[in-house]
């Protein structure tokens, strides 16, 4: 065996072992991502989780939720903060998950799902009035235009859905009233 012969068994090696390094770091990487995606979800999902909790611990939450909802105008200042509190919530989360699917880390059916609240709270009359004053002012492009297509997408949806929620309903006659403590 010569010197040449053995200088080029030496580079095959060599070409070996970094395609197989090159595959290993592919291999690390594809678990990486995996192991980004659960934890994006997991989050997302925690963050989500209070999304009600919050109404049933705080009644005059759910009252001013109530009264913002069928006229966000004539609401009392208290009622818009709590309204206000609740909504950047629920939008938040969805821009989180309009961010996360942009990364591919979320799958686009929890993308909409994360949607779907803050659309239906955005849907009704009180909703629309914040939305066209101020909301698509605060919040970033990405959310509001995700957020805009999906209420234009499902429009007779979120009308639905919302007459089945019952706890999101409220006589008109008590708008602007304030809570009892």
């Amino acid at each position: 065996m010569t010197l040449e012969q053995i200088y080029y068994i030496g580079q095959t090696v060599a070409v070996v072992a970094i395609l197989g390094s090159l595959g290993a770091i592919w291999v690390q990487l594809r678990k990486d991502h995996r192991l980004a995606k659960a934890t994006a979800q997991k989050e997302l999902l925690l963050y989500n989780a209070d999304k009600f909790s919050v109404l049933v611990d705080h009644p005059s939450a759910l009252d001013s939720l109530q009264i913002c909802l069928l006229d966000y105008d004539n609401a009392s200042t208290r009622q818009k903060t709590e309204f206000l509190r609740y909504l950047h919530k629920n939008i938040m989360t969805a821009e989180t998950a309009v961010y996360l699917d942009q990364d591919k880390l979320v799958a686009s059916v929890s993308h909409q799902k994360f949607l779907a609240w803050p659309a239906l709270l955005l849907s009704t009359e009180g909703g629309r009035q914040f939305w066209e004053q101020e909301g698509q002012h605060i919040y970033g492009e990405d959310v509001v235009a995700a957020l805009n297509a999906y209420m234009s997408e499902n429009s007779s949806d979120l009308k639905a859905l919302y007459s089945t929620v019952a706890f999101l309903h409220r006589d008109k006659a008590g708008v602007g009233a304030e809570a009892s403590p």
